[in-house]
């Protein structure tokens, strides 16, 4: 399905939240992230905090329509883009932690929609100008990211440990990955930006093929690594409609996400 507000994003990915949750399936903890995203860009765009509100919607749209329309083909046994097929795949894996099943959405949805969706809408020159309000939704997802990881401490006790411990060091980490992924998002945009459309294809599979190969960052093989998400994992409570819920639960507001955005900059240094 194709949406064409913000607003109409929003009902979409309540709709499939919703459908998730009562499957009990784990695809529905990554649009429930994903619909924190959306809320709070609206509510930037009503607020007059992007350069340009109406391109920010409309980039909003874009952006996810990339998804909508690969939930769509996956969830009809139709083929769709290689870097979403594994994290949608990855949704049947209950070995892994909810933040993995996020992070892989994460994945596909910025390494390769964000940065096609900005030359979609900002073709040629009229990319350049969209590059502060582009930074503005990064540090949106920074931000939220950040606030869904201290939230998973509800789901997960051993998660309170990883940040006592871990402290900086794991803010950094979260911080860093983020900075890269918005490298790469804008890099995707400005290598597509000049292209007509009839060139995508080969290129955008190109991406595509390098995107989904990174997913492993994400799920390493080693024995090692899987023994340690094995056991971070054991200590996960709740079903997944229950921590679905959880995140439904939150509702942050834009001022909220600004500082929450600035103070895990400032702590990446």
């Amino acid at each position: 399905m194709q949406v064409n507000t913000i607003q109409e994003v929003i009902d979409e990915l309540n709709r499939i939240i919703t459908k998730e949750k009562e499957c009990g399936s784990a695809m529905g903890y990554f649009p429930a992230l994903y619909l924190l995203v959306t809320k709070s860009v609206q509510e930037g765009i009503a607020k007059g905090e992007f350069a340009d509100g109406p391109r920010m919607e409309r980039l909003d749209v874009a952006f996810a329509n990339r998804y909508l329309a690969a939930y769509s083909a996956y969830t009809h046994a139709q083929p769709c883009s290689a870097c979403w097929h594994v994290a949608f795949e990855d949704t049947k894996n209950a070995k892994l932690l909810v933040i993995q099943q996020m992070l892989l959405g994460m994945n596909a949805h910025i390494n390769l929609d964000l940065g096609l969706a900005a030359a979609e809408v900002c073709p040629g020159d009229e990319l350049p100008p969209l590059q502060g309000d582009f930074n503005k939704i990064n540090d949106v997802l920074l931000a939220l990211t950040s606030v869904v990881e201290e939230e998973l401490t509800k789901i997960n006790p051993l998660m309170k440990l990883v940040q006592r411990y871990l402290g900086k060091a794991a803010v950094k980490f979260v911080g860093f990955s983020m900075s890269v992924a918005r490298w790469f998002a804008w890099q995707t945009a400005k290598e597509f930006a000049p292209l007509p459309p009839s060139d995508w294809p080969v290129p955008e599979g190109k991406k595509d093929a390098e995107v989904a190969g990174l997913a492993g960052l994400i799920t390493p093989k080693g024995l090692l690594q899987r023994w340690v998400v094995r056991w971070v994992r054991s200590y996960e409570k709740g079903t997944v409609a229950e921590n679905i819920a959880i995140l439904q639960g939150l509702n942050p507001t834009f001022e909220q996400v600004k500082a929450r955005a600035a103070a895990v900059k400032q702590q990446v240094g």
